[in-house]
């Protein structure tokens, strides 16, 4: 399996250890000579196959789980969440907080007829995701993360940052935390099961 380190444009973290960023982008030239190019990884992103988040891509040392992994226009982006009840995540969270870490790597098999080499360059036209890791040294000299924000310190402004807080921080479902942030409470029949929302958006508004 091949390992390439990446430009991570943004990254966040906060007391929750959510982190997000850009694992690849598209275009860039790494020290191995590789250029990832956009849909690479449209096909392994569409099989579902799980992707594991590492530490300096050591299979020993799984830091968290990814939420979310997307193409779009600048490259992939990625947003999980670091698991704090566990030493390596949480030695991993104090790294990014201290910009210790600055950066992701992304661990790849190329596909069948899934690389061309032109004027020396390898173009990844088609590559299975694996693992994508925090990374100190990156290959890619702009691997560097701009911005690390804690999401405690900023609270929501809008619908959609609602929502996102209640999944991230309040660990509500997608479809829960929709339900609520558009429709409010009333969409739920059950008086005990209102109760029990409330009580866990109570606790998470006591973080701000």
């Amino acid at each position: 399996m091949q390992t390439s380190s990446i430009q991570v444009l943004e990254l966040k973290a906060d007391t929750q250890g959510i982190v997000e960023g850009y694992a690849s982008v598209w275009g860039v030239l790494d020290s191995h000579g590789d250029v990832v190019v956009k849909g690479a990884f449209q096909k392994s992103l569409s099989e579902n196959k799980p992707v594991v988040m590492l530490w300096a891509h050591s299979q020993s040392q799984p830091v968290g789980k990814w939420l979310e992994i997307r193409e779009d226009e600048r490259g992939l982006y990625v947003r999980g969440k670091l698991n704090l009840n566990t030493q390596a995540g949480r030695d991993a969270f104090e790294h990014l907080k201290a910009e210790d870490i600055t950066a992701f790597s992304i661990g790849y098999l190329v596909n069948e007829n899934g690389s061309q080499v032109k004027n020396g360059v390898n173009y990844l036209l088609d590559v299975e995701l694996a693992e994508i890791s925090l990374v100190s040294l990156p290959s890619n000299p702009q691997a560097r993360v701009t911005s690390v924000k804690n999401l405690n310190s900023a609270k929501p402004h809008t619908l959609r940052e609602f929502e996102t807080l209640l999944r991230e921080a309040g660990n509500f479902s997608r479809k829960e935390a929709a339900d609520i942030s558009q429709k409010g409470f009333w969409v739920k029949a059950d008086k005990e099961e209102i109760s029990r929302l409330a009580n866990r958006i109570a606790k998470l508004a006591n973080n701000f």
